[in-house]
Order: C-alpha cells, then structure tokens, then sequence
C-alpha cells in the first residue's frame, strides 16, 4: 500500500489483529532458513520474509487487501539495483486467499514463493 494506513487506532488494531494472530508461525518457518522478517511495510497490514540470493533481493508478501477485511494476496517480488537503476519482477502467489485459508495454508504459501523467486535468474528481471 504506497500511501499507508490513514484511519484511527482502532481501525488499525482490528486491520492487523489476524496477521498478529500468524506472527509466531511466520517467525518460526523464517529463522531455520535465515530469513528477515519484517512487519507493515509502507504503514499497511503485511508480513514479508526477505533473503539474498546472488546480486538480487528476493521477498514474499502477505498483504492484506484494501477494502476486503480478512482477505490477503501473497506476491513475490525480487529486484536488483544497478547503479541508479532498479530492476524488479512481481508475481503473485494467490489473490484474494480469505483469512482461514491463508492460516490453513501458511507454511505452503511460504514454500512455493521462496521457490518462484528462487527460480528467476538475474538477467529475468524488467527495468523499473
């Protein structure tokens, strides 16, 4: 989410609550692999697990969809930075995972991103 979160305590308290609820499971599945946790990047409810492969930043994201409460996509992204110039790649896991589903299937969610993002060779990325 570029612009963040713009409402009350509240409202963000009950945005992130079922992604608190996954935090644990996130952070056990992340250390055994060596990979960096981070939480609501760009001030919106998300969770990512980020590593380096080669020259490229490689991460998976949960973000939870804007107007869809409980409702989550999962993407994987990877880029490069050449100088002043970045090159990425974006692809999505799954769209619009309900929450029950992205619980159910975390740890799998996980998996098959690491090995998509882990599957682009450096040259496969696009100048952003």
């Amino acid at each position: 989410m570029p612009n963040g979160f713009h409402g009350s305590r509240e409202e963000w308290e009950q945005l992130e609550a079922p992604l608190l609820e996954l935090d644990d499971r996130i952070w056990a599945f992340a250390e055994p692999r060596g990979l960096h946790c981070v939480r609501n990047y760009h001030n919106w409810p998300n969770r990512s697990v980020s590593w380096k492969r080669g020259d490229m930043e490689r991460k998976v994201e949960i973000s939870l969809v804007q107007g869809a409460p409980k409702t989550y996509d999962i993407c994987v992204l990877a880029w490069r930075d050449v100088q002043r110039t970045r090159y990425a790649k974006k692809a999505d896991v799954k769209r619009r995972v309900s929450f029950a589903e992205l619980s159910a299937r975390l740890e799998r969610f996980l998996d098959e991103g690491i090995a998509l993002a882990n599957s682009w060779p450096e040259g496969n990325l696009e100048r952003t």
